[in-house]
């Protein structure tokens, strides 16, 4: 029992651990709440000196003491860095609410005179201290006007950038949601043309084995023939993509002639694409045939999925010819891809 006791009290934190451990934490709260505040603080006051400097050099090159104008125009700039946060406040709370761009026009409209007149003395308090400044609106009442007015063009200049921002935004956001809606729908599209390609020529394909084997096994093993470049065995391709083409050649074409025939599939690099060519020394196209008016299931199924898959490649992905040796040649053209930049739903 001691010697528990003992362990205990070891383990325990020690009271000043107990009131130090609170504050660290409070700590790291302020510094994650008011870092980006200050941050952004920065940022403002940095990017109004940068408008004053361009302001201020060419004034100074024409009007004299020099340096009285730097510093009016700095003061001047920085006057409206103070008032920028609660434009951006205003913005952030009140017109990203609205949706009608009119209801903005005037919410902003209403507010640039109090906002110009703020920074009329404003920018006055700021520029008293300098003696040498007598332009400034609090030392010379004439100049009143002519800050209210500069004022009310600078304060339409902020609020019509901070409006670009939003609706650049909003714009850029709108397109990344309709893309994710677009890939979404692909990817369902996909799905459903898998579904209805898979079991049909999955069954078909078992049933063609099971009878070509059991008829003449031979003659099965010896149908068909590949030829595939090494460097493309790694290459990505959509699933059941070949199956039903092969099916149509023997069933649409070899399976016409009295002697039987073969189907050689091959596959080799094309430039940047990867060509798959399943060709069959059968019976050949009908007379009048076309691809845009075939109604055969696979063909159909097969050209719609590479429509989605390859949009870019059109009419190149997918082309039926007659031999003239006789037969038919089926040729897919697709981007090359490795396993690492395969699409999702092919």
């Amino acid at each position: 029992m001691n010697q528990t006791r003992d362990v205990s009290i070891a383990l325990s934190p020690h009271p000043r651990t107990r009131m130090v451990l609170p504050r660290l934490a409070h700590s790291r709260d302020w510094i994650a709440k008011w870092l980006p505040r200050i941050r952004l603080a920065a940022l403002i006051f940095l990017a109004w000196t940068v408008v004053g400097l361009f302001e201020a050099l060419p004034e100074t090159l024409v009007n004299s003491p020099p340096w009285a104008v730097f510093i009016g125009k700095i003061l001047d700039a920085w006057a409206w860095a103070m008032l920028t946060p609660a434009i951006m406040w205003i913005d952030r709370k009140l017109a990203a609410r609205q949706t009608s761009v009119a209801r903005i026009v005037l919410l902003f409209l209403v507010l640039s005179v109090p906002f110009s007149l703020v920074h009329t003395y404003l920018a006055g308090a700021l520029l008293y201290p300098v003696a040498e400044v007598s332009w400034s609106p609090l030392r010379n009442r004439d100049f009143v006007i002519y800050y209210y007015l500069g004022g009310w063009a600078t304060y339409c200049g902020i609020i019509g950038v901070l409006q670009a921002f939003r609706f650049y935004h909003r714009d850029l956001t709108g397109r990344l949601q309709l893309e994710r809606v677009e890939r979404s729908l692909l990817q369902s599209r996909l799905l459903a043309l898998r579904l209805q390609l898979e079991p049909h020529f999955l069954f078909n394909a078992l049933n063609a084995i099971s009878s070509e084997l059991t008829a003449s096994p031979e003659l099965a093993r010896e149908n068909i023939r590949t030829d595939v470049k090494p460097e493309m065995l790694s290459a990505m391709v959509p699933s059941m993509l070949l199956q039903p083409l092969v099916e149509n050649a023997i069933r649409h074409g070899i399976e016409g002639r009295i002697s039987g025939g073969s189907v050689a599939v091959s596959a080799a690099k094309s430039c940047d694409h990867l060509q798959i060519d399943v060709v069959d020394d059968g019976i050949g196209l009908p007379r009048g045939w076309a691809m845009e008016r075939s109604s055969g299931h696979g063909l159909r199924v097969t050209r719609e999925r590479l429509d989605a898959l390859y949009p870019e490649s059109g009419e190149k992905c997918l082309t039926m010819r007659h031999r003239e040796s006789g037969g038919t040649r089926v040729t897919i053209l697709v981007p090359l891809r490795s396993p690492g930049t395969a699409r999702n739903g092919s």
